[in-house]
């Protein structure tokens, strides 16, 4: 299976894949497809520079391994959408934005609802 072939099945998955695109360790796209119909929120530029510090970000994580465990996926809730991105091995990455913000985890509802509602009167 090519990288095409791997995105077109991501996008199938879920109608709500916005974006789905393969990248390096360096952060250059090698494939990528967007939804028909959904219009970009990023320019080119913006995107390249999200994925090197994904890139980055993955590559400190991966030093942390041992302690930790191999990475499995890391998730990023905007206000207008949800990253994923996932490594495809030790050089490649997929990353998706979905549109569906009601499908992030539970324990993160449930704390974000807590902090809307908890607020901290001082940092001190």
């Amino acid at each position: 299976m090519n990288f095409k072939q791997l995105l077109e099945k991501i996008m199938e998955s879920d109608q709500n894949i916005r974006f789905a695109a393969i990248f390096d360790r360096y952060g250059m796209v090698r494939e990528k497809i967007p939804r028909d119909g959904t219009s970009q929120m990023m320019d080119e530029f913006d995107t390249q520079n999200m994925l090197r510090e994904a890139a980055s970000s993955w590559y400190h994580r991966k030093s942390l391994a041992q302690k930790l465990g191999k990475g499995h996926y890391s998730m990023t809730v905007y206000d207008n959408l949800i990253r994923i991105t996932m490594p495809l091995d030790t050089d490649y990455f997929v990353i998706i934005s979905h549109d569906k913000l009601d499908e992030q985890p539970p324990i993160a509802k449930q704390i974000q609802q807590i902090l809307d509602t908890n607020k901290i009167d001082s940092f001190e």
